[in-house]
């Protein structure tokens, strides 16, 4: 009977963790990812992460500028999250037109991508038009998708105080970038969903030679340590994550289905405690987009 329990716990464990997960696409885009991942290898994984509880789909204009996924994608357009730019040359509001003509609505989030300083006036300028779509019910959430803490404080300033205005705040965080981790509760204290992105640093945890000198030596050493100890690199990396209480869901940027297996094996894997704070990053270099 105490055998049975145990593993009802940990079943529970792995269904809320796979709960958190909502899966990326960025691997269909060669400037994110190191692999080609296709749209029927995503369609695949995708098949196979519904019986595992993953119900949400990121994925942005940019990624799949034909909607040659949306167009095959067995789902609900209401458990899809996307990305806009405002700036450029890019006439986003006829973006958004044509996607809501093509597959309908609610959205679940439409999040305002490529969320840097010089692009900060053009959100506000569109700030009564994002909101008046999540009030007319075109989408459920409105969010923000950001990379520095500049960007960060330009949201928290005083006084407009433009975070109120939003319903979710992505941001980077792993292992290495914790830069947002003193932030967090004060953002949960606001109401705010908390999602993650870059979990494995665009995949430099699987071959740290696609990161820089700093980050890659960070890199070595977690992935010997895990080696050493026989652990699952990529459970290990989830668990750290979801133990975070102020994060709400993990976008997880899956190349290939034997990554994804991977990731559902490795819940029967043991684990231990590590200390994580040996491995942060203290550097700019950390910033992804440096890259």
């Amino acid at each position: 009977m105490a055998q049975l329990v145990g593993w009802n716990h940990l079943f529970l464990i792995y269904l809320e963790m796979l709960d958190k997960i909502i899966l990326g696409t960025a691997g269909l885009v060669k400037d994110y990812s190191p692999t080609n991942l296709t749209v029927d290898s995503f369609l695949s994984i995708w098949v196979d992460s519904i019986k595992h509880n993953v119900r949400y789909v990121d994925t942005a204009f940019a990624y799949d500028k034909n909607n040659s996924l949306l167009d095959k994608l067995p789902i609900q357009i209401s458990n899809v999250n996307t990305k806009i730019e405002l700036g450029g040359e890019k006439n986003y509001k006829e973006q958004l037109n044509n996607f809501f003509d093509l597959y309908g609505y609610p959205l679940n989030i439409l999040y305002v991508h490529d969320f840097t300083i010089e692009n900060f006036n053009c959100f506000i300028e569109n700030l009564d038009y994002l909101t008046f779509l999540r009030e007319s019910g075109f989408i459920k959430k409105l969010g923000v998708s950001i990379y520095t803490i500049e960007e960060l404080n330009l949201l928290m300033s005083q006084p407009n105080f433009y975070i109120s205005e939003i319903d979710v705040l992505q941001i980077p965080y792993n292992i290495f970038d914790r830069r947002f981790e003193p932030y967090l509760s004060e953002i949960k204290a606001l109401g705010k969903e908390i999602h993650v992105r870059s979990i494995f640093l665009r995949g430099s945890l699987f071959n740290s030679d696609l990161s820089p000198s700093k980050v890659k030596s960070k890199i070595d050493d977690f992935n010997k340590k895990l080696n050493n100890k026989k652990l699952s690199l990529i459970h290990h990396t989830i668990k750290f994550i979801s133990n975070n209480e102020n994060i709400d869901h993990i976008i997880l940027g899956i190349n290939s289905h034997s990554e994804w297996s991977d990731l559902i094996n490795s819940f029967n894997v043991s684990t231990v405690d590590l200390d994580y704070d040996n491995f942060i990053v203290n550097d700019s270099i950390i910033n992804i987009k440096k890259w």
